[in-house]
């Protein structure tokens, strides 16, 4: 039995749009930030729960913030007409470094897919977007579950003032109201456009796009060995020689070798990460990398995740498969603060989902839906093996995302190179989106 061929890589990169609504639902879009356009807008997962497929930290139990979606439909599966990928996370820095060190997971992976015939797009709402809006969109807005003014996700509590806004949590509805709800609460009409301190609740919109990788020669890891190791010996040790010339201590006449561990000779480079920082440098604004089925590029040899290690879908039982990675140049685009020790940071994102793309299955009276939990840790993964359950209410399976960090050697290198780097371009501009 041949095994089918994997399609290229695709690379993805942040672009503002000039008009928003083309970042909306009825047009697919894969985005970053700003509110999620639901695929399936009347079935939206739970923001007060921290199980797998809810939208609440299980370390502060606060709302998720949207972080990205991948529209990926799957064109052999009737099932998967429209697909969409969702990735979400806590803005808490201190949670995610928490969650390190207990095997927590303060990211949460959401899959939605629709056949073409489906309650709330029209079966050429692909080809006729205005079609859509004008007939079939005011079908979805009748079924939509109301969201949240601040973040787009389910928003089941209502302003008490004007009865019009909604919200996910308390807090949210603190933050909307000191970022501008307090003077348009009392607006007749509702139509009053975001406040900079509403939509700085958020983070900043941009489309999702994507073109295919160039192929170059070694890409497929066979370089000559040999060759390979006398490329990462002069690497290595220009690198060293650049080190000792930046560093400046401040007791006159110590010993710049004294700075590697008490030793006079220095730890090996992280081959990996080497890697990984010439492969996406022939691309350096990319935000992540596609290819389902493939496999991850790893930014350490520390830490990887065996493909056995992942945990199998919760839904059907089915061992998970790599589809894309989120890239550290994100934070860059998003205006994270990499210097603030409680800002949110990774190395890269890995994201494995059910290989069959399998759908919801129904609860029924005697098997009730069950919250999705996923292993507190690889060392758990076999618990997921027992006879799959009906894991969710909403229409959104949980699938994995595995957060592998810099190495302390990966990041002593870095920053060297950012030391001896030029500034980068300017930050792209976020899409003026409204609510």
């Amino acid at each position: 039995m041949s095994v089918p061929a994997l399609e290229p890589i695709e690379l993805g990169f942040a672009e503002q749009v000039d008009n928003p609504v083309f970042l909306t639902s009825p047009y697919f879009p894969s985005k970053i930030g700003g509110h999620p356009a639901w695929l399936n807008p009347q079935h939206l997962p739970s923001t007060e729960s921290a199980a797998a497929d809810g939208l609440a930290c299980p370390l502060c139990t606060k709302p998720m913030a949207f972080l990205l979606q991948l529209y990926t439909p799957v064109d052999d599966s009737p099932a998967c007409f429209h697909r969409s990928v969702y990735v979400f996370c806590c803005r808490n820095g201190g949670c995610h470094k928490t969650a390190s060190a207990t095997g927590a997971h303060c990211f949460k992976v959401l899959r939605c897919q629709l056949p073409r015939e489906n309650p709330y797009f029209g079966v050429d709402a692909n080809d006729n977007v205005e079609l859509d809006s004008s007939v079939q969109g005011q079908r979805r807005v009748a079924l939509s579950a109301p969201t949240c003014a601040v973040c787009g996700n389910l928003g089941p509590k209502k302003c008490g003032q004007c009865g019009r806004a909604r919200y996910c949590s308390r807090e949210h509805q603190v933050a909307h109201w000191g970022a501008g709800h307090k003077q348009a609460c009392s607006n007749a009409s509702g139509n009053v456009a975001p406040t900079a301190k509403e939509v700085a609740l958020r983070f900043p919109e941009f489309e999702l796009v994507t073109e295919p990788e160039e192929v170059r020669p070694g890409d497929d890891g066979d370089e000559d060995d040999e060759a390979a190791e006398k490329r990462r010996m002069q690497e290595f040790e220009a690198a060293v020689k650049d080190f000792k010339l930046d560093v400046q201590t401040e007791e006159e006449g110590k010993d710049v070798d004294d700075l590697f561990d008490g030793s006079d000779t220095v730890q090996e480079e992280d081959e990996c990460f080497e890697a990984f920082q010439k492969r996406v440098a022939r691309d350096s604004e990319q935000v992540l990398r596609y290819q389902k089925g493939g496999k991850p590029l790893w930014i350490s040899d520390v830490a990887q995740c065996a493909p056995g290690a992942v945990p199998r879908c919760l839904n059907c039982g089915t061992q998970r498969v790599f589809e894309f990675q989120i890239m550290p140049q994100l934070l860059w685009i998003l205006g994270v603060d990499n210097l603030d020790g409680n800002s949110l940071d990774w190395g890269t994102l890995l994201v494995y989902t059910c290989p069959n793309d399998c759908n919801p299955q129904e609860a029924s009276a005697t098997t009730p839906a069950q919250p999705a939990t996923e292993p507190a840790s690889f060392a758990s993964v076999a618990a997921t093996n027992a006879k799959p359950v009906p894991v969710t209410s909403s229409a959104y399976l949980p699938e994995f995302l595995y957060s592998q960090q810099v190495s302390e050697k990966g990041s002593i290198d870095l920053q060297q190179r950012e030391r001896r780097a030029p500034q980068p371009d300017a930050r792209p501009e976020a899409t003026n989106a409204s609510p």
